[in-house]
């Protein structure tokens, strides 16, 4: 019979009744594969299984999978509640456990659980721990679907309701949403720090410092943040970095529209120049540091590049660099590419047709 209901059969359950066969609490298991008629028909025959059940947190926790919608959920969460409606108090462990199912719905990105349990949270008067930002913004990093999941929450009951006042929390928070380049929970989190501060220019002394600046200019929409609380040459006074930032962007994130916004931005403040150590991968951010005048193109022909050019770059980019005249391949750098994992057959073919080998020093 549990086997039939987890099967969601049921004609089979029917048959097996008339057979005088019966099921067991196992059976309210079949809503976890989301046969929400076969647990109707479950817990009419068999209303005490509900009462029975005593690690309902648990029970919700494996229910509320991809299989089972937020109207599902709700039907079974309320059901148990009916059931239990006499035995609740706030030393039962059989109460149902809002945060634990919230804290479920926002690891599992699930907005429309999330809409659902506080509304059946404000049905029953339940009143939430604060405690549910750490579950947005950790474990794993923040989403666009835990930021929507953030944001509805912002709006639904003010921040304290759900995520208390705990400054520190706030602040790896924003710390995180900047890591991600998530401005719009980013800017929501700075001004609830700046409404506990009560001055602008408070909060931006405590909490716009040296570090969270950093993760900030490493995307365009978070480093407006702090260009909406810092003039340019303030901000160049109390931060040294920009000129590391700018060579990051080129080394590390090849991000040709936040090395433009960098240097449009701070470049009539601040000198931006090129490190001789930075490897440039792209040929579009090539050509614009050519355009720019921070890069000479011809110190970047012959062999001392090449390895580094072709191993960043894909076919594209070593088609525009060869026909720029800016990639010659030294036999050592040609041996160096073709011990590379994985290496793009095209870029191999390329290479071997098109490319001159020059002879070793």
């Amino acid at each position: 019979m549990d086997l039939a209901a987890k099967s969601g059969s049921i004609e089979i359950l029917e048959i097996g009744q008339h057979l005088g066969k019966k099921c067991t609490k196992e059976s309210l298991y079949c809503i976890m594969s989301g046969h929400l008629e076969t647990f109707k028909w479950v817990i009419e025959r068999y209303p005490l299984f509900l009462k029975e059940m005593i690690n309902v947190d648990w029970f919700l926790k494996h229910a509320s999978n991809k299989k089972c919608t937020s109207a599902m959920l709700a039907f079974v969460m309320s059901s148990f509640i009916a059931a239990k409606i006499n035995n609740v108090t706030e030393e039962n462990p059989k109460m149902i456990n809002f945060n634990l199912a919230m804290e479920t719905a926002i690891y599992q990105n699930r907005l429309d659980n999330v809409e659902m349990i506080v509304e059946m949270a404000n049905q029953y008067g339940y009143i939430f721990k604060p405690t549910l930002l750490s579950n947005i913004h950790l474990n794993p990093r923040p989403t666009p679907d835990k930021v929507d999941i953030f944001m509805y929450l912002c709006r639904d009951g003010g921040y304290t309701k759900y995520f208390g006042k705990n400054v520190e929390v706030y602040m790896d928070a924003f710390r995180d949403f900047l890591y991600c380049g998530l401005s719009e929970p980013a800017e929501m989190v700075y001004s609830i720090l700046q409404g506990m501060c009560g001055s602008n220019k408070m909060a931006r002394d405590m909490y716009l410092k040296e570090n969270i600046i950093d993760l900030a200019v490493r995307d365009i929409s978070t480093c407006k943040i702090i260009l909406q609380h810092y003039s340019i040459k303030e901000l160049l006074l109390v931060y040294n970095r920009i000129g590391f930032q700018f060579n990051r962007a080129i080394d590390d994130y090849n991000n040709l529209e936040l090395i433009q916004f960098l240097y449009d931005t701070f470049n009539d403040h601040y000198k931006l120049e090129v490190w001789p150590d930075t490897e440039i991968c792209s040929p579009k951010v090539f050509k614009y540091l050519v355009e720019k005048n921070l890069i000479n193109g011809d110190t970047y022909k012959g062999k001392s590049n090449a390895y580094f050019l072709f191993c960043g770059a894909g076919l594209e980019a070593v088609v525009w660099l060869h026909n720029n005249g800016i990639v010659d391949c030294d036999n050592q750098s040609y041996q160096n590419i073709l011990q590379q994992k994985n290496l793009n057959k095209d870029i191999l073919t390329f290479i071997q047709f098109n490319c001159y080998i020059t002879k070793q020093e």
